[in-house]
């Protein structure tokens, strides 16, 4: 149901892009392919770039990642909230 809401502010002009965070990286990535599938599924006037930012990505791959979805409308980028200790 988010995806198809999602898809819906899309088409109606009324966000150009997201980014959706979730508990866990699988639901990220499930949300993204999910999004992917709609996007294939219903008839819609510009494709969605849909992505998942990885934060085992290197940094090069994640600014790679978060310019397409600057430069490309509608965008999509999920990611994964940390509940974890974060070790720099």
């Amino acid at each position: 149901a988010a995806g198809i809401a999602l898809l819906d502010l899309y088409e109606n002009g009324t966000i150009t892009r997201a980014i959706s965070f979730h508990s866990s990286i699988a639901r990220a990535e499930n949300f993204q392919r999910q999004q992917q599938l709609i996007n294939a599924s219903i008839p819609v006037k510009t494709e969605v770039f849909c992505s998942h930012i990885k934060g085992t990505s290197s940094a090069s791959e994640r600014t790679d990642l978060i310019n397409a979805f600057i430069q490309k409308a509608p965008s999509l980028l999920t990611n994964a909230r940390s509940r974890g200790l974060v070790s720099v």
